[in-house]
């Protein structure tokens, strides 16, 4: 198992809105509702949310993908197949993350404090799980959906690229401090702050009172990112 996860399975029955878990997974079970947090839908969706699933498709392939998403970026979905997939509407500000000719197959969204991946596809009905990008897709889906909060996120962000950080979202602002000591203060804005001097290798420092947290710059190139595999 990846080295950040605690997990736990439990049946559709037994969940309840409101558990104090960093981040949810239902596969193909749709909840009613659902509260504030981090979600991930495996071909599920919940009422409450604004995804609309129109139709059916089969015999899918991909045609492309977001390249520069944290969560997919590295990586080749080139020749994923997958036998069923729904159709939806994707809700509005959503981010297709991987799509087919007759619509997305993964999206992602951030709207009223929750913060949702969907998969619209079962992964065993799908070549996904035997893939390289599988285990990779997601460990960058966790880090996406809970960033940093106290893990170093190394090899995740290039010097000179702007780091789209999560972090406590009842903070105003967050003190930076970066490896030669140089320090900047900046607004937090929606639970995010925008990081965009990042041109020393090495790690930065996010203090604000009580809050700590920190993440790690590389000069590596594109190529050469190394990552943290989940294992099963």
């Amino acid at each position: 198992l990846h080295p950040r996860v605690i997990l736990k399975v439990i049946p559709p029955q037994d969940w309840a809105s409101g558990q104090n878990v960093d981040v949810t997974i239902f596969d193909g079970y749709s909840p009613s509702e659902i509260g504030e947090g981090n979600y991930i839908f495996i071909r599920a969706t919940a009422r409450n949310l604004p995804l609309q699933v129109v139709g059916e498709q089969e015999s899918v392939s991909v045609l492309d993908w977001n390249r520069q998403h944290p969560l997919t970026r590295y990586l080749d979905f080139s020749r994923l197949r997958i036998q069923r997939a729904w159709k939806v509407n994707p809700p509005s500000g959503s981010q297709i993350l991987v799509g087919a000719t007759s619509g997305p197959l993964i999206l992602g969204w951030e709207g009223n404090n929750r913060q949702v991946l969907w998969i619209n596809f079962y992964l065993q009905e799908s070549d996904f799980p035997l893939q390289v990008a599988f285990p990779v897709f997601l460990s960058q889906a966790l880090d996406w959906l809970v960033p940093l909060a106290g893990y170093e996120q190394e090899g995740r962000i290039r010097a000179g690229e702007t780091a789209n950080l999560r972090v406590d979202p009842r903070l105003r602002e967050v003190k930076v401090i970066d490896p030669r000591g140089g320090v900047k203060l900046l607004p937090v804005e929606r639970g995010r702050i925008m990081v965009e001097e990042t041109n020393y290798q090495g790690y930065y420092l996010l203090e604000a009172g009580s809050y700590r947290s920190s993440f790690a710059v590389s000069l590596l190139s594109e190529e050469a990112v190394s990552y943290t595999h989940l294992r099963a």
